[in-house]
């Protein structure tokens, strides 16, 4: 990915993370996921999947502890920055 939208992809991720509905949450992720194909399919797979993963953990109210959350969205962010 290249540098000049780490601040972006930062920003959607975050906006992703905070959004309070399951129906919202889905939407985000296929806005979020759109974009993410046209840079790189590599990313696009690799964040359709935590992505919908995150999702049906918040879904399930399997809240991971705030610690976890973090390792989960830097798990993410790699997986993005990293391709």
């Amino acid at each position: 990915m290249p540098d000049r939208l780490h601040g972006q992809l930062a920003w959607k991720m975050k906006r992703l993370m905070n959004l309070k509905t399951h129906p919202e949450a889905q939407k985000e992720l296929r806005i979020f996921v759109a974009w993410l194909s046209e840079i790189s399919i590599e990313t696009k797979r690799s964040m359709q999947e935590v992505g919908e993963e995150l999702i049906t953990v918040d879904l399930l109210g399997l809240h991971p502890r705030r610690s976890e959350r973090c390792e989960l969205q830097a798990a993410a962010g790699a997986l993005a920055s990293g391709l």
